[in-house]
């Protein structure tokens, strides 16, 4: 909410403590302030100091150690991608996905890495591989999350880069299908909460 120069002083704060959460959020408020560098620096810096401070049994601290390093590794190749940084931004969302296969934002992330490179690669044969490597992203993406309706248009916008239009438009109507479906849902949740209350 409104509260956001009380939030800032209270990620400040804990930053300075180097608690990672504390770094995280900082980061995170960064990059929504523009500050993306800055942002770079404390996800990193966060990064660096989340093993050491989690606690718990040894098999779930290896779990969550995993998961946040691959979603760190993630939101570093997308600070990275808006600095126009493509080599750091492929290595880090190529990490995350080593790390944990899983997510679909980093696949997702990835293929959009792969797709802007297509636009400047050197000639035709790399473009194209390009557009395919962002193609199998957006794939994986769509298989661990269905409803990533961006991942349905960036789909879509590789299959008809590939000259594979039928596959384009059948990819945009089953997102625009499922997009309206699913803000059907949401409306129909907030009427069922207002009738509740």
């Amino acid at each position: 909410g409104g509260r956001r120069d009380q939030a800032r002083a209270l990620f400040d704060q804990s930053a300075l403590a180097d608690w990672h959460l504390g770094l995280e959020n900082a980061a995170a408020m960064a990059q929504q302030e523009g500050r993306t560098l800055e942002a770079l620096y404390r996800l990193r810096t966060a990064a660096r100091l989340q093993p050491e401070q989690s606690f718990g049994l040894d098999a779930d601290r290896k779990a969550f150690e995993e998961i946040s390093q691959a979603e760190y590794r993630n939101l570093a190749g997308v600070l990275c991608y808006q600095l126009g940084w493509m080599d750091e931004a492929r290595r880090f969302l190529d990490e995350s996905i080593v790390l944990n296969s899983s997510i679909p934002e980093s696949q997702y992330d990835r293929g959009v890495v792969a797709l802007t490179e297509s636009l400047h690669a050197p000639d035709a044969t790399v473009a194209r591989q390009l557009v395919a490597d962002s193609r199998q992203y957006f794939a994986r993406t769509l298989e661990l999350d269905p409803a990533f309706h961006e991942a349905h248009a960036q789909l879509a916008f590789a299959e008809a880069r590939l000259g594979r239009c039928e596959a384009a438009r059948t990819r945009l109507l089953a997102a625009r299908i499922g997009k309206r479906r699913e803000q059907r849902h949401e409306v129909a949740d907030v009427e069922k909460y207002l009738l509740r209350n």
